[in-house]
């Protein structure tokens, strides 16, 4: 149910959840979820809505991680709640920035794999850095190591998904190696 500041995006909010029935997979909620008017969105909700439902359905809260391939054009996004894949999608630049704003009101904390070559930068797309959004740069050579260990697998992604996911792989990697040995590089 749409929260009750917003009845009238009733319809839309049927017709997206509709539409992304698949990404909620096998979900089984009793009783009523109330969803936020700000997820209800023609242009991200497609995104963050199947995101907030898993999560809230889940119970956590509290970290989101996302891989990011930002381009020119098009930006891969895939996003992790609770260790599930929840959401892999290419998206415009633009929405970007409304995505991860959105997510950081209803997460205590965002960690976001991005590559470190010289297309657009998360900066100049306008990201709000701080708060509860943590940006991890991750050296495209690693990312290309894992791409030949693992290749595309069963599922065929797109181009920038495949590459935010691997980002997000090896960023978290990055991050578990730091903790184990103690490198502060990736904290």
């Amino acid at each position: 149910m749409p929260s009750r500041e917003c009845p009238e995006k009733r319809g839309l909010l049927a017709r997206l959840l509709s539409e992304n029935s698949s990404r909620l997979g096998d979900l089984y909620f009793e009783g009523i979820l109330e969803v936020p008017c700000e997820l209800i969105r023609e242009d991200v909700g497609d995104i963050v809505l199947p995101v907030y439902i898993y999560s809230r359905v889940k119970g956590i809260s509290g970290e989101l991680v996302m891989g990011v391939d930002p381009g020119e054009r098009h930006v891969g996004v895939v996003v992790f709640v609770g260790g599930e894949r929840i959401i892999g999608e290419t998206v415009s630049p633009e929405v970007l920035p409304i995505i991860i704003d959105l997510f950081s009101r209803f997460f205590k904390g965002i960690t976001i794999y991005t590559g470190d070559y010289p297309c657009k930068r998360l900066e100049e797309l306008g990201i709000t850095i701080g708060r509860n959004v943590v940006v991890r740069k991750i050296r495209e050579r690693d990312v290309k190591k894992i791409l030949r260990v693992v290749g595309e697998g069963g599922e065929r992604l797109g181009r920038h998904v495949r590459d935010a996911y691997f980002l997000l792989l090896s960023g978290v990697s990055e991050t578990f190696r730091s903790r184990l040995y103690g490198d502060t590089k990736a904290g």
